[in-house]
Parts: structure tokens; sequence; C-alpha cells
């Protein structure tokens, strides 16, 4: 019996049973590895077969637990690290309800005026009139103990939002806020910004 390239490995038949010399054992042992062959020391380490099959378990273990454990949101020490290439082109972004660069600048920019200014609350009373321009309201109820509604020119302690004492809110709207005190004269201030 021989291999391709390789001198012919002693073989004999005794009763019925194929016997290797041990010669040609040694030989493959040498090549294949023996099974209690330590694992090759770098990946490209001459070692026999079991060796580099153990090398090739031990890099397969090691990219195993760098993956997370199961699919879905993690927090950052439980999650896989994803950069953006060092040559990555840039990432286009669009605004959405802004049809010109002009109008994407201008939302970036943030509004071109403010205003500001108090009232104290008691029966509903106008806030904040209706601005076509601006872009949003923050009202703060500076009362210590004392809460108030906000809401439309019908607000009623039924349908007004309810703004505790110390609170502040930011809404988004271009229409009259009205303010109703819960009890009391509570002080609300506000400050839009508008274009």
């Amino acid at each position: 019996m021989s291999m391709q390239g390789q001198a012919p490995i002693p073989v004999s038949i005794v009763n019925s049973s194929v016997a290797v010399a041990d010669s040609a054992a040694a030989v493959l042992t040498d090549r294949v590895g023996a099974t209690n062959e330590t694992a090759a020391a770098t990946d490209t380490a001459t070692s026999g077969i079991n060796g580099l099959l153990k090398r090739i378990a031990q890099r397969l273990t090691s990219l195993i637990a760098l993956l997370p454990a199961s699919l879905g949101q993690k927090t950052v020490a439980n999650s896989l690290a994803v950069v953006v290439s060092s040559d990555q082109s840039a990432i286009p972004v669009t605004l959405s309800g802004v049809a010109t660069a002009a109008g994407q600048a201008l939302a970036l920019a943030g509004a071109t005026s403010i205003a500001s200014g108090q009232v104290t609350a008691g029966a509903a009373a106008t806030l904040a009139a209706a601005r076509a321009t601006r872009r949003c309201v923050t009202i703060l109820n500076t009362d210590a103990l004392l809460s108030v509604y906000i809401g439309p020119a019908t607000v009623t302690s039924g349908n007004g939002m309810l703004l505790r004492a110390g609170v502040q809110v930011r809404i988004e709207t271009t229409a009259l806020i009205q303010v109703l005190a819960a009890s009391g004269s509570p002080v609300v201030t506000y400050m839009e910004e508008y274009d």
C-alpha cells in the first residue's frame, strides 16, 4: 500500500486481519498528529492535522465569544460594536416637511425672533396670542404651590392640560394659548420662538 508521492507502507495479512507495520503507524501519527497533540501555537505554525484542527477550534470559540448571546436591543457593554468606516462617503440627511434648502438651513439655525411675557392666571386669560410664524412656545408655572390649566380659547379644568407648580412645558403650535388657574392667582410665564 502506498500514498501518492510517498514510500510504500508495509502491510501484512495475518489471520484475515490487516496489520500495518509499526514504522508506518509512526509515519501516519507524524503527519496526522497524535490525538493528544497540543493546538498549534499560531495560525501558520507547522503542526499535525490534529494540532491545526485544535487551533481552528480555539479561534472559532474566541470568535463566538465576541457575538451577543441573543438578538435584539442590548446595553453598550453587551452589544456588538459597529462603526462607520473611515472612508465612508457623506450620508445625506433630509428634514421632513421642509421643501427648500433655505427652509432646511432656517430649520437648523433656529427661530429668528423670541418674545416673552407673563400672566397672572385667574379666570381664563390669553397667555400667548396666535402667531402664524411661531415655531414653539415654552410655558412655565412659576408658582411654588398652585397649578394651572393651559389649552385653547375654550380651556376649562375639564379639558385643559394641568401644569403643576414649578413645571414647564414646550409646545410646537401657532395657535392661541389660554391659561386658567386651578385656584388662587399663580403667575405663568412664556417664551415663544418665531420667525
